[in-house]
């Protein structure tokens, strides 16, 4: 698991991946960040945002397959990789720089946490024991192994999905930042499947019942 605290300072500093042109027509729950927070991470989307039409957000929107490609692609660049962005997204009639979900993901080292597994939450940061998940009022990130991407030997790295959700608020602190976690793993779950690596993640298929670790 990986041995770092993750944030805003996790993503990289040349920050997403130039934002694409994108129809303007709404895009329903089942097909937000193409298609893949269906069930448990859609209903945790409409959860948050209150809403099941959405339009697309200020950054980047591309199929999981494109995303793949580009993260097996990274691979063979040397240094820290670049994060990669699948998808933003806002209410259908909102403000998508005022309400608006992203996720990425990036490749990072996948080395133990220092000190070891990590056992409690903060009042700034719930954890939750689902791939040393950390969530925060205005996102999250997830951390899960995937040592071969379609067939591609990953060097020891995984991959950190982060999202952010800011001015989606339509639940409490609490709920929100299981939600949050939650949209994650729908996402992971399906980018693990795309690249090949879903058995040796260390996901779980769904989630079920989610308890925060305690607060220390």
């Amino acid at each position: 698991m990986a041995g770092m605290t993750v944030g805003c300072s996790a993503v990289d500093d040349s920050g997403p991946e130039p934002t694409k042109t994108a129809s303007s027509a709404p895009i329903s729950l089942t097909a937000v960040c193409d298609g893949s927070l269906r069930g448990e991470g859609g209903a945790a989307l409409k959860q948050i945002s209150g809403a099941d039409a959405f339009q697309p957000g200020p950054d980047t929107n591309q199929s999981m397959t494109e995303l793949a490609a580009s993260l097996v692609t990274d691979l063979k660049k040397s240094g820290r990789k670049p994060e990669r962005m699948l998808c933003s997204v806002s209410p259908q009639g909102g403000n998508p720089s005022a309400q608006a979900l992203w996720i990425s993901f990036q490749w990072y080292k996948d080395t133990p946490p220092i000190g070891g597994k990590r056992t409690h939450s903060t009042y700034n940061t719930t954890r939750f024991a689902i791939g040393d998940a950390a969530s925060y009022d205005d996102g999250a990130s997830l951390f899960f192994s995937c040592p071969s991407a379609s067939g591609q030997d990953s060097q020891g790295l995984g991959l950190i999905a982060t999202a952010g959700t800011t001015g989606l608020d339509a639940e409490p602190r609490a709920q929100k930042r299981e939600a949050q976690v939650r949209i994650l793993h729908s996402a992971s779950v399906a980018l693990a499947k795309e690249l090949g690596c879903f058995k040796q993640s260390g996901l779980p298929e769904t989630l079920g019942e989610l308890t925060p670790l305690p607060v220390k």
